[in-house]
């Protein structure tokens, strides 16, 4: 039988190359930054998140309307997210459950998965939070908490991307999905996640915030494979943006049949006509049958007439003449 003679250095070869795969692993699990936020004038709460990984967003993020949100990342246990979810809705603060979640945490791996390079984070339905981040979490590894927010990373270029995080956060004015995406593009030019971008995902929740019946996700997206994950996670919330102007636009429109439709009519046309589960215009009570275009004279005739009615009429003999009467 031929044999062939080990030298030393190629087994210390093998071994350094067998602790590199077990390091890409490691590195693979969700090293990411997150961020969670509340905002108070709308009762949204939600979380965002950007990594060099494939479909990032598939475990990271956990929300529930009227209870909060959960990020769980680095050295991952998934099962982080609905155990924080659940000790919500009994009513325990983020501050205890984080404790409590890590402390029972039963370490099965910790060797190569150790509960020390956990982080998570979670938020209440008011914005409280709390976050941990383990000492083997991969360098570097933090949070920051600010005014309904908080930050979490690891493998990041530095402190400051989560600093930046919510700095963007507090910043900036709009829905909550801009904010937390400002918050992203903060972290991605501070430095973010030292080995490069690939994936996004965006998770918001509201009670009936939802378009459709009885759906409290105000925003679930995922971008899973892409060289500009945060560009196009932006290009897809300016997407459901105009569905959400659409439906509050045909909605209100519809039932005030004054001023707001007449002024919102071109608008409302083309919410409905582009953005779906908006109901079709044919399908919308007292449209009738018939092509678009004289269901849209039945429009503004209906609304014509809803202005006429709220406009007081005035006496030819005493009424004083102005530059717009005819």
């Amino acid at each position: 039988m031929l044999t062939v003679p080990v030298r030393p250095r190629t087994i210390a070869g093998m071994r350094n190359a067998f602790a590199l795969v077990l390091l890409l692993l490691a590195t693979s699990a969700h090293a990411t930054f997150s961020i969670l936020g509340y905002d108070p004038e709308t009762g949204e709460v939600g979380g965002a998140v950007q990594s060099r990984v494939f479909a990032v967003g598939n475990g990271v993020l956990w929300a529930e309307a009227g209870v909060g949100a959960v990020a769980t990342q680095a050295i991952i246990d998934v099962s982080y997210g609905p155990q924080g979810l659940e000790l919500l809705r009994k009513g325990i603060s983020p501050s205890e459950a984080v404790k409590r979640i890590h402390a029972n945490d039963p370490d099965p791996r910790p060797q190569d998965w150790t509960k020390q390079g956990r982080q998570f984070a979670i938020m209440d339905a008011r914005g409280n939070h709390a976050a941990y981040t383990g000492p083997k979490a991969t360098e570097w590894a933090g949070h920051k908490g600010g005014k309904f927010c908080t930050a979490q990373g690891n493998i990041l270029a530095g402190p400051a991307v989560v600093e930046e995080m919510v700095k963007a956060f507090e910043n900036t004015k709009g829905h909550l999905s801009y904010r937390l995406l400002a918050a992203l593009d903060a972290a991605q030019a501070a430095g973010g996640d030292k080995r490069g971008m690939q994936s996004a995902a965006i998770l918001i929740v509201k009670k009936n915030g939802g378009v459709w019946l009885n759906n409290d996700v105000v925003m679930r997206l995922q971008v899973d494979d892409d060289p500009q994950p945060l560009e196009e996670l932006r290009r897809l919330v300016d997407r459901a943006a105009k569905q959400r102007e659409g439906v509050r636009v045909a909605t209100v429109g519809l039932h005030a049949w004054g001023e707001l439709a007449v002024r919102d009519l071109a608008a409302m046309r083309t919410a409905i006509l582009e953005n779906h589960p908006v109901p079709s215009i044919r399908s919308i009570p007292g449209s009738g049958s018939g092509s678009t275009r004289a269901t849209s004279r039945r429009w503004r005739r209906r609304a014509r007439r809803a202005r006429s009615a709220a406009t007081p009429r005035r006496s030819s003999s005493t009424a004083p003449a102005s530059a717009t009467d005819t």
